[in-house]
């Protein structure tokens, strides 16, 4: 299922290749992506990076961070500090791991609309 992310022009160009539903980003690129996230208020939760063989690709490295969902987060007025704080580490994990052609970033990304279902999803 395609997210949010994947509906915003800007970062869809920016993509060097799709890995299922997910977008691709090469590095420096990957950080003006971060940025439109911020400008659209996506929440990037997490960076995985991997190097591509071919066909395949192997996982290099993934984020450690963690951002606690304060209970004022899930209301819209105050999603926009939760996608700064995390898309403020996640941009931070790319500048200390840049990479080469042969690698791309995946990030794992959530807007306000769908973190609110999944937060439905899981009381049901």
């Amino acid at each position: 299922m395609k997210g949010d992310i994947e509906m915003i022009e800007s970062i869809k160009a920016a993509a060097v290749c799709s890995i299922g539903d997910e977008l691709a980003f090469a590095f420096p690129q990957v950080l003006d992506v971060i940025s439109q996230c911020s400008i659209n208020e996506i929440a990037v939760l997490g960076v995985e990076i991997n190097k591509a063989h071919g066909q395949l690709y192997q996982t290099e490295y993934l984020s450690r961070y963690d951002v606690p969902v304060p209970p004022a987060a899930l209301q819209t007025d105050h999603w926009g500090g939760f996608v700064q704080a995390n898309n403020s580490l996640a941009e931070n994990f790319i500048r200390q791991h840049p990479t080469g052609d042969e690698h791309f970033y995946l990030l794992a990304a959530t807007s306000w609309k769908e973190f609110r279902l999944i937060q439905a999803m899981k009381r049901r």
